[in-house]
């Protein structure tokens, strides 16, 4: 039996709509300019379920990528996902921007040899020298959390408390600021090719684990108090 998943991302200046099945992605749309999430979204899942001969009662559930991100654009995508969700009489995942990049990076980086533990450490730009992380360490074939989804300043101080008995990657757009700073040793800058697959895999463990969210309930993880969209780079 296949599990159909609609997937909706507008965290980021990247919008993301995109239909997997049993873990592999089918087909995706994406919209380039942040300005447009919300004219995008509805329009883009519509169409993407035509292109696929997919209709509503086929999906297992709806995922939406729940920040840290842009304010508005976590607020479009909730909603989104919420209205659907009701109208379709589907169940809710929410599943953490970072835990998303964390899972792409522990993919790109499975041959990459080294004797030390690996922990990934994603992060997404919150503007002037801040950013949305967290702490993700290699757990057999998977990664596990370390560190809770925090935002933090940039500076010389910054992980400096961690144990240097670890090989450390940073990737995502705000590593690009702290590579310019970082004097940790044991470190890997990556660049990110995609997190749909991550996306596609998370999502459907979460099904398995019937990890459901409250839709009446569910809010957007913001890591900090206010977040703007309006110069995303």
């Amino acid at each position: 039996m296949s599990d159909f998943i609609l997937h909706i991302d507008t965290a980021s200046s990247r919008g993301l709509v995109m239909l997997s099945e049993n873990g592999q992605c089918v087909a995706k749309k994406e919209n380039l300019n942040p300005h447009d999430h919300a004219a995008f979204l509805q329009p883009a899942v519509k169409s993407l379920l035509e292109d696929c001969n997919i209709t509503p009662a086929q999906l297992t559930c709806i995922a939406v990528a729940n920040g840290p991100g842009s304010y508005t654009g976590l607020r479009v995508a909730l909603a989104g996902a919420k209205g659907l969700c009701y109208a379709w009489k589907k169940p809710l995942l929410t599943i953490s921007s970072l835990h998303l990049l964390a899972k792409a990076m522990q993919l790109q980086m499975a041959d990459f040899y080294t004797a030390l533990p690996k922990v990934y450490v994603p992060m997404i730009d919150a503007r002037r020298m801040e950013v949305f992380y967290a702490l993700y360490e290699q757990h057999q074939a998977d990664i596990a959390l370390l560190l809770a989804p925090a935002a933090s300043v940039l500076d010389e101080t910054f992980l400096t408390s961690l144990p240097s008995q670890a090989h450390l990657f940073f990737g995502g757009d705000g590593a690009p600021k702290w590579e310019n700073i970082c004097t940790l040793t044991n470190v890997s800058f990556i660049k990110v090719d995609t997190t749909d697959i991550a996306f596609a895999l998370i999502a459907a463990e979460q099904v398995d684990a019937a990890n459901w969210a409250d839709l009446i309930y569910s809010e957007p993880f913001y890591a900090k108090a206010f977040y703007s969209p309006t110069k995303i780079s």
